[in-house]
């Protein structure tokens, strides 16, 4: 009813499917060598919204070339009926998340367990932001928890194909396809190489060969901003988020500094974790929870990090309560976890950008005591080195 709502006031003109529509108009109008000119996005999405804009001016179209084509016909209907029949891909990948939470690390957990699990996804503040924005978060949720699964149970070539479905959103994919490279799972490597491969040269043969340093070019200039391109640090539920708040927009360089510092440092952590290899087999808890870690990691390291692509903390939060699940502190943490949402909702509604006079966002400090949690619940699964390696 909500999202009915939006469509017939128009609201849903001013979300970020709106930037992905301009980016398939533009492939489909024949300027797809020009997908990452700021200009040109801008003269093509006041077109597509009949002269009107964004208050920044251009919310830009900003996915890597190779997961352009196999979205462009939605670019053949209406913007409002395309963010409608998107909103029902949407609901399916919905679906198929939580079949695949069901099947995967919720498989033995009793009746009501997996139905709170299903009720606390649905109210998951960052599936409610996915939806209204209509982004792209529910398919690196999918892509990384069926890297997770799949190369748990030794399904290396399909973990490696899921992998390519998460690169839809780079900033959320990279720390997991870095547990993989250090992981040595030289199957779903090759596989991902070669599948993102065919994948670039279709981009390549349709946009053009210089479509990879404008993207590039642009890609550099868009994490960097500060206030551009409807890029707003302040609302990031991560470091920097965090670090605007603290030393705020005046420093803006000074923010874009330490948060690529401290992205460097986040992604050393992740190389560490995984030096001894990726462990898999349906016992491995210690697995479970190096993973968990590696998310939320790298939601608290990236550069550039949307509100809803902290959907990616209930692939974490499930693994942190398998880790914990037979122990006695573990009903304190479903507690908990089941208990995040509301508070985050109670604090910042359903709007990513509420106001704060406070330096550190709710879902940060959740974030971080989330990491806390998998730390220990790593400490209790160690299992002896060269346990269950790896295979193709």
């Amino acid at each position: 009813m909500i999202l009915l709502a939006l469509l017939v006031t128009g609201r849903t003109r001013g979300a970020d499917f709106t930037a992905f529509y301009t980016g398939w108009r533009m492939v489909l109008e024949g300027q797809g060598d020009r997908l990452y000119d700021a200009a040109a996005q801008a003269a093509m999405q006041r077109q597509v919204l009949g002269g009107q804009t964004f208050e920044a001016g251009l919310n830009p179209f900003n996915n890597p070339p190779q997961m352009v084509l196999p979205f462009v016909p939605l670019g053949l209907l209406p913007l409002q009926v395309g963010f409608l029949a998107w909103t029902a891909i949407q609901l399916a990948l919905v679906g198929a998340v939580l079949a695949l939470l069901l099947r995967g690390p919720a498989r033995d957990w009793r009746p009501v367990e997996r139905l709170a699990l299903a009720g606390w996804l649905v109210g998951f503040p960052s599936l409610g932001i996915s939806l209204w924005q209509g982004s792209f978060s529910l398919i690196l949720v999918l892509g990384v928890l069926g890297t997770y699964l799949a190369l748990n149970a030794g399904r290396d070539r399909i973990g490696g194909l899921a992998l390519v479905a998460a690169s839809i959103k780079p900033q959320g994919m990279v720390a997991p396809a870095l547990a993989v490279l250090v992981g040595r799972r030289w199957w779903a490597v090759a596989t991902a190489g070669i599948a993102g491969g065919l994948l670039a040269l279709a981009a390549t043969a349709v946009l053009g060969i210089g479509i990879w340093t404008n993207y590039l070019r642009f890609l550099s200039d868009y994490a960097s901003s500060f206030d551009r391109y409807s890029v707003n640090p302040a609302v990031m539920w991560n470091v920097r988020g965090t670090l605007t708040l603290l030393l705020g927009r005046d420093q803006a360089q000074l923010v874009n500094t330490l948060g690529l510092a401290g992205f460097a440092v986040g992604m050393l952590s992740v190389a560490w974790l995984w030096r001894r290899g990726w462990r898999h087999g349906p016992t491995v808890g210690e697995t479970a929870a190096r993973f968990g870690l590696t998310i939320v990691i790298g939601l608290l390291a990236s550069p550039h990090l949307n509100p809803h692509d902290d959907l990616l903390l209930v692939i974490a939060a499930v693994l942190a309560y398998a880790a914990w699940r037979d122990h006695a502190r573990g009903r304190w943490l479903a507690i908990a976890i089941g208990l995040a949402p509301i508070a985050i909702l109670l604090v910042n509604g359903m709007d990513a950008a509420a106001p704060t006079t406070l330096p550190i966002r709710l879902p940060t400090v959740l974030t971080v005591v989330l990491a806390g949690v998998l730390v220990l619940g790593l400490r209790r699964d160690r299992v002896p080195t060269g346990q269950g390696m790896a295979t193709p």
